[in-house]
């Protein structure tokens, strides 16, 4: 699976906050902070991934030499 480096730290979390919300012995406050921190970095991703501008990602995909319509 590939995913954009801006958006890492936000699966990562993801995956962790999945991860301690089943397991027993964990307490809640714990699961409840890794969950804020997982909607934080979503966030955080969602701004970075989300000032990725067309004309950018053409020019971008010009030089790897892909076919790009407009």
């Amino acid at each position: 699976m590939k995913i954009h480096k801006l958006a890492e730290e936000a699966m990562y979390k993801s995956i962790a906050y999945a991860i301690m919300s089943v397991k027993q012995g964990i307490p809640e406050y714990q699961v409840q902070r890794i969950r804020k921190e997982k909607i934080a970095a979503t966030r955080k991703a969602k701004l970075r991934l989300s000032n990725i501008k067309l004309k950018e990602i053409s020019q971008i995909m010009r030089i790897k030499s892909k076919q790009i319509k407009h």
